[in-house]
């Protein structure tokens, strides 16, 4: 059981290293290409014409704000996780409590609402795009 135990302390910390490496491209790939499709589209689209329906906009920006925070959240309660599992398994508290306690829930639940809002921010945007075409 020991092995077992080695094998999955290495798959965690390899699990964690890449958690933090994947953490830059995530960010910037939902923030640059959300934000700058809608800025595109009101600049080249919506041009000089009147906005119709700003507050849509507004809350996709904010919505894809929530969903980006959650993210970033989720990749520090993901390592936090990590490391708790990590010295849970390293302290033979295997079977004793749910490995990774309190921020591996934290984590499940983050990643549950920054999928929602970010869905919820392509929902507004493209309801303003038509409003606005």
């Amino acid at each position: 059981m020991e092995d077992l135990d080695q094998q999955y302390r290495t798959i965690l910390e390899n699990l964690e290293q890449k958690a933090q490496n994947d953490y830059d491209k995530t960010i910037l790939t939902l923030s640059g290409g959300a934000s700058g499709i809608t800025i595109a589209f009101i600049k080249d689209i919506v041009g000089t014409s009147p906005i119709v329906n700003s507050n849509l906009i507004s809350t996709a920006w904010i919505m894809w704000g929530i969903s980006l925070s959650a993210v970033l959240l989720s990749f520090y309660t993901s390592t936090c996780a990590m490391r708790k599992k990590i010295e849970q398994i390293d302290n033979k508290e295997v079977n004793e409590n749910k490995l990774g306690g309190l921020c591996d829930s934290a984590t499940g639940i983050l990643n549950v609402i920054s999928g929602i809002t970010f869905i919820l921010g392509v929902i507004f945007a493209a309801k303003f795009a038509y409003i606005n075409l």
